[in-house]
């Protein structure tokens, strides 16, 4: 009886001795421990006891799979320190892909984040429209220098008062008048041919009584055209005649009988090329152009003036007249 209490208490020692280092060896399994040193611990320890807990850890893990090529039975797979298994690896990729995370392979093989592919194609965008944007800056910048330019030519050229100079003496350039040195010597006929042609050109003629293609114009609106042309408003009324247009003066009403389809097709039109001042008396170098009525592409039009007149005109803030004219020097 002694001797079969004996065996139990050897027996229970074996079992103490295996837990013992199957407990070790899981241990050092779960912590990854260095290779050296597993290999240091199984060295301190005989080789039954080594082969016994082998045998005992696999049994009491309840594993019935055959083991891999890559793990063969009976060895522990251990890693070095701070590295991954690759199956470890390979169930995080799988894990990610199934929560439904699009996972894109670089060419290293390792898995970019999902929202690298749109930072790109989002910076891309910025890219594209900042350029667009400075491309308009550039346009804005170089419109911007050529409207000033413009401005500044313009006003060195004195081009809009040179347009406004020439509408001013468009009626009387139409009638062509001779020269003068003052108004006075001017021709009642010549003051009223400019101011009836005044008020064909800018007047409204809508308040005119009309008969039979006829407008008969009221002598007190051509004495205020001629004011305003040539500063004097007390005339002898007339018939006169320009450019193969009558205007018949009618004592009875006190009227001019003008054709309502008076045209200025064949009078000459001015063009101011110079003008200076001194004060409010301006002097403007006109050239008399010819009529071009029809603009066709591809027909070549002579721009060469038939003359050249020297215009002296008072200008004030309120209104403009005309106080001389005079051939200018010019060989053509």
């Amino acid at each position: 009886m002694n001797k079969t209490k004996e065996n139990k208490d050897k027996d229970k020692l074996v079992d103490s001795i295996l837990d013992s280092i199957g407990s070790s060896l899981n241990s050092l399994k779960d912590d990854d421990i260095d290779i050296a040193d597993l290999d240091a611990f199984l060295e301190s320890k005989p080789e039954a006891e080594i082969q016994a807990a082998k045998a005992e850890l696999i049994s009491s893990s309840g594993s019935d799979e055959e083991p891999t090529a890559a793990e063969p039975k009976g060895e522990l797979m251990v890693t070095p320190e701070g590295e991954k298994p690759a199956s470890t690896e390979k169930f995080e990729l799988a894990k990610a892909t199934d929560e439904g995370g699009e996972l894109e392979i670089s060419e290293g093989g390792g898995a970019k984040k999902p929202g690298e592919t749109g930072g790109r194609k989002i910076r891309y965008v910025f890219v594209c429209l900042a350029a667009v944007l400075l491309f308009l800056s550039v346009i804005g910048a170089v419109s911007a220098t050529r409207f000033i330019s413009q401005k500044i030519e313009d006003i060195v050229n004195r081009r809009e008062l040179k347009e406004q100079f020439a509408f001013f003496i468009y009626p009387v350039v139409i009638n062509d008048p001779p020269e003068f040195e003052n108004v006075s010597n001017l021709q009642d006929s010549t003051i009223i041919t400019g101011a009836i042609w005044k008020i064909i050109i800018t007047g409204d003629k809508s308040h005119y009584d009309t008969d039979f293609g006829v407008i008969y114009i009221p002598q007190a609106d051509v004495e205020e055209a001629a004011r305003s042309l040539f500063g004097v408003g007390t005339l002898a009324h007339q018939s006169v005649s320009a450019n193969r247009v009558e205007f018949i003066y009618s004592h009875d009403n006190n009227s001019y009988q003008v054709p309502d389809n008076a045209s200025t097709l064949s009078a000459y039109s001015p063009v101011i090329t110079s003008i200076t001042n001194v004060g409010e008396t301006y002097t403007a170098t006109v050239d008399y152009m010819l009529p071009t009525p029809f603009m066709i592409p591809g027909i070549e039009h002579d721009n060469t003036p038939i003359k050249t007149m020297i215009y002296t005109i008072e200008r004030t803030r309120s209104d403009m007249t005309i106080t001389a004219v005079k051939a200018g020097n010019f060989d053509w």
